[in-house]
């Protein structure tokens, strides 16, 4: 039984890892690499990018969340083994609440791109700040991703 719990510690680690490294990748990914895709011969119409950023965005985001999920499902079993219902208990708080303020934070970003961000005359986005906002905006979700998961894989190695 104590191989067992070992076992599932480990692997537990092992998937907020690499929770960690999509998270902050994808964010990072649509940093450096989104940008080039925003504006091909015009920008998008103030309706149809922000209708479509925020699906994207989570789209790029679902294996992070499912990786750190699965994560977290190792770390109770892990927990349920050793008896240490206050440190499952805790995991999952943070897991649900941290990852809850996180969606709310993001979605305001979100919503001060859509409000502030400068329209030509033809209600679309002017191409220089879009693309400024684009970045910002995949930096944010990094941090976002990288603090969430972060805070969780070290909540999984604190207090062994």
């Amino acid at each position: 039984m104590r191989k067992l719990a070992r076992l599932l510690l480990i692997a537990a680690r092992v998937l907020a890892i690499v929770a960690i490294l999509i998270g902050v990748g994808a964010g990072l990914l649509h940093a450096v690499v989104g940008y080039a895709f925003v504006c091909f011969d015009t920008c998008p119409y103030t309706g149809d990018y922000f209708a479509n950023q925020g699906p994207s965005a989570v789209g790029a985001m679902l294996p992070f969340v499912g990786i750190e999920a699965i994560a977290l499902l190792r770390f109770l079993a892990y927990c349920a083994a050793t008896r240490q219902t206050r440190r499952a208990i805790v995991q999952t708080a943070v897991f649900v609440v941290v990852g809850v303020v996180g969606l709310v934070a993001l979605y305001a970003l979100m919503q001060y791109g859509q409000a502030s961000l400068p329209l030509t005359p033809y209600d679309s986005f002017q191409e220089g700040p879009l693309e400024a906002w684009q970045g910002q905006w995949g930096l944010a979700l990094a941090v976002a991703a990288g603090a969430w998961s972060g805070l969780l894989a070290y909540l999984q190695w604190a207090a062994e």
